[in-house]
């Protein structure tokens, strides 16, 4: 964690004291598997780009071991989750929560931060991060993913109950001063018709990155214990990412309103355009402010933090060109499906 915060550089005596800690014969798996993230870290930063993937490997087949991956588990809960909103129509009379609530989605690593950020930066919101409260919510209320039940059939005082429940579980989140309130949530994308149907005040805004780049930075970065347990292999990568956009398909052709979707390329490339594009699809009047957000300060809880930290540039855009071979089982992955 501390070697995604800082730049390392090519005399600092850390590097040294983290090659001996690797070779140490007592280190544990989670050990190796910390230390060889950072070592590949220091490896970038010094610009030694032929070491990197060797230690990435490591710490990965360490992770992988830790907490292996079921893709079959995945699968079924992603097309549980989508089988159980099938033919779900707006709730009547459903009022959504206060504050309302503003989704930035994507997938991890994809500039999701930086939306939120932006987003944030307004005087009427305020940043909820990682909220977790949506998706947790829904699978409390009408099964855990496969088990999701047909929402459909569901009595409309329990669809409202949904929007009861999970307006008590953003408050601990929320600022009494202001309106809106953001959640970026990796998961919350696969309740977006259930949240749509219950929330008629919700907004949803989903971020795209080239999948090359989401696929590298995914595989170079540690995340939670056990969360994200396809990030140890550069194909399952690719196989996330394209369920991924199939989903965000099928909302983009079933959601009438209220959806909008932004790509990471674009908003580095024209910030300012694609910022008052962001705050429109937020709901919001466009406030100069939000070109500074960061200047803004506040709590940021993910691998982004130097990054949302400092205005926005274009240097990570196009960074899996540097490894692109290293990266080829992931591209074999990929197969024909286009890259935008």
């Amino acid at each position: 964690m501390l070697a995604t915060t800082i730049r390392i550089q090519p005399n600092d005596p850390m590097i040294g004291a983290m090659r001996r800690l690797a070779n140490h014969p007592k280190l544990s798996p989670q050990g190796r598997m910390h230390i060889n993230f950072a070592l590949a870290k220091a490896m970038e930063d010094t610009k030694t780009t032929a070491k990197v993937f060797p230690h990435l490997n490591i710490a990965n087949k360490a992770q992988a071991e830790l907490w292996p991956d079921d893709p079959n588990a995945r699968n079924a809960e992603r097309d549980g989750v989508l089988a159980a909103q099938k033919g779900l129509a707006q709730v009547a009379g459903a009022f959504g929560t206060t504050p309302s609530l503003i989704f930035v989605t994507g997938l991890p690593r994809s500039g999701t931060t930086l939306a939120e950020q932006i987003i944030a930066s307004h005087s009427k919101v305020h940043a909820g991060g990682e909220m977790a409260t949506a998706l947790r919510t829904a699978y409390d209320l009408f099964g855990a993913g496969a088990e999701m039940r047909p929402l459909a059939t569901e009595p409309q005082d329990r669809l409202k109950d949904f929007a009861t429940r999970l307006n008590s579980a953003i408050h601990p989140f929320a600022n009494p001063a202001k309106t809106h309130l953001t959640d970026k949530s990796i998961m919350a994308y696969l309740i977006y018709g259930l949240l749509h149907a219950t929330l008629p005040n919700a907004r949803f805004i989903v971020v795209h990155r080239d999948p090359r780049d989401i696929a590298l930075s995914i595989y170079k970065n540690h995340f939670s214990a056990g969360t994200h347990r396809y990030a140890n292999d550069l194909a399952a990568i690719a196989e996330v990412i394209k369920s991924f956009r199939q989903i965000i398909a099928h909302w983009r052709d079933t959601l009438p309103d209220r959806f909008s979707e932004i790509r990471y390329e674009d908003l580095v490339s024209d910030p300012e355009t694609q910022s008052k594009h962001l705050i429109a699809a937020a709901g919001l009047d466009w406030e100069d402010q939000c070109l500074n957000f960061y200047e803004k300060g506040g709590t940021v809880k993910t691998l982004s933090l130097h990054q949302v930290r400092q205005p926005i540039y274009k240097s990570s855009a196009a960074a899996w060109r540097r490894y692109e071979t290293e990266l080829q089982p992931f591209i074999d992955a990929w197969g024909d499906t286009p890259w935008d």
